[in-house]
């Protein structure tokens, strides 16, 4: 954790860490972002049970690419803890990203339409129909 200007800075990657196994792949499959947006919730509380002088009420999240798409999201879904969020190369429709990686993790688009559908303004997903 580093200290600058008035704010600490904390660095996880945890949800594409090496080392997480098969065991992580199989608790990600079908939802990735529910189970990578707890991981990066409970990393910033324990950081904050280690450093008291954390303040919880100006908390902000940064990503690219996937990290990116968990920024948006954590501000989305959880704005209880996560207040603001720069989101980089953010892939918000996921039908329209690398599709071997995504069904890698989400599985066929026609099989899986709810995870792959783009997310909106609140947190909400959009009722397009996957591509044919």
């Amino acid at each position: 954790m580093v200290r600058r200007g008035g704010f600490r800075r904390t660095g996880s990657r945890r949800p594409r860490d090496p080392g997480r196994g098969p065991a992580w792949k199989r608790t990600i499959h079908g939802d990735q972002l529910t189970p990578a947006l707890e991981d990066q919730t409970d990393a910033l509380h324990a950081a904050a049970a280690r450093f008291a002088d954390l303040d919880l009420s100006r908390v902000a999240i940064r990503g690219w690419s996937f990290g990116g798409f968990l920024a948006a999201a954590a501000v989305l879904h959880r704005p209880d803890v996560f207040h603001a969020a720069v989101a980089g190369a953010a892939p918000t429709d996921q039908r329209l990203y690398d599709t071997h990686w995504k069904e890698r993790y989400l599985g066929h688009p026609r099989e899986n339409t709810g995870e792959l559908r783009p997310f909106l303004p609140g947190g909400t997903r959009a009722s397009a129909a996957p591509p044919t």
